[in-house]
């Protein structure tokens, strides 16, 4: 995929599309962006990130990413992924590993039990409940969390723990009610190998095959689409594909949703919640 001008695209850069593969080649690749103007370089960042934050759902403001990348400048922010030398999956792990931190954060604030290293109680569910014992766990259908998510238990009666996302509003509304002392530390135990169920959206201008060629997409990818349905007929002849996948973590998730978005007449592939 070239630029317009014949040169080499940012997408090369891209680790999901797996272009590139040796590390002189990604440097000459960035020299050959940094070469090319700062205000493109900009605008092309811009648009980059505001896709990746909108794709995958995630709750931060692009000042605060630039902080945890030692950004003062937004623009320069902007600037870096322009050229190539910040790339998805690097923002991505900036944002969860941020999110984890402020859940911590809060969590000392509002007295809830935190993490203090305690025995780990290995659950069924490829999860780890921190200082707790034989309880059962359960992935909130509210926000399905897979792994890579930042994530916290919530103590049922007598139903075990569920798991949300952090940034889920029901756990947002615990906080709001003051129910905190019923939540608790968990985290995702590296060790296993499970797939999770993701809902998606795909919205594209409606064509003969598209969602043959998303099937095959997906199944390239080793990964079982467990629903599907399409909805066509819709304004400015678009359709919109609403799927559930079972995924393995984010990493598999990003992969797939870039893949989708580089299909013919897609509009935007994306993380659903709920």
């Amino acid at each position: 995929i070239a630029a317009k001008r014949g040169g080499p695209s940012r997408d090369w850069l891209n680790p999901n599309l797996e272009y590139v593969t040796t590390q002189r080649a990604r440097t000459k690749i960035r020299t050959w962006l940094r070469k090319q103007g700062r205000e493109e370089n900009i605008q092309r960042g811009r648009q980059m990130l505001d896709k990746e934050m909108h794709r995958l759902s995630v709750g931060m403001t692009v000042e605060g990413l630039a902080k945890l990348f030692n950004f003062d400048k937004i623009d320069d922010f902007y600037a870096a992924i322009g050229y190539g030398d910040i790339n998805s999956q690097q923002i991505a792990q900036r944002v969860f590993d941020q999110e984890r931190r402020e859940q911590e954060r809060l969590a000392a604030q509002n007295g809830i039990l935190i993490n203090t290293r305690p025995r780990s109680t290995d659950t069924s569910g490829g999860l780890m409940v921190q200082g707790v014992e034989g309880l059962l766990t359960q992935l909130g259908r509210c926000c399905n969390p897979i792994p890579g998510d930042p994530i916290t238990g919530y103590v049922t009666k007598g139903r075990g723990v569920t798991i949300h996302r952090t940034d889920c509003p029901n756990v947002s509304n615990i906080v709001r009610r003051g129910d905190t002392q019923r939540l608790i530390d968990v985290q995702w135990a590296t060790e296993r190998s499970e797939t999770y169920p993701v809902k998606i959206q795909i919205s594209a201008y409606d064509r003969s095959g598209l969602m043959r060629d998303v099937a095959i997409l997906v199944a390239d990818e080793h990964i079982n689409m467990i629903s599907v349905e399409a909805l066509t007929g819709q304004k400015n002849n678009l359709a919109l594909i609403n799927a559930t996948l079972e995924i393995e973590d984010v990493v598999q998730l990003m992969r797939v949703l870039t893949k989708i978005d580089r299909l013919p007449n897609i509009v935007e592939a994306r993380r659903s919640l709920g």
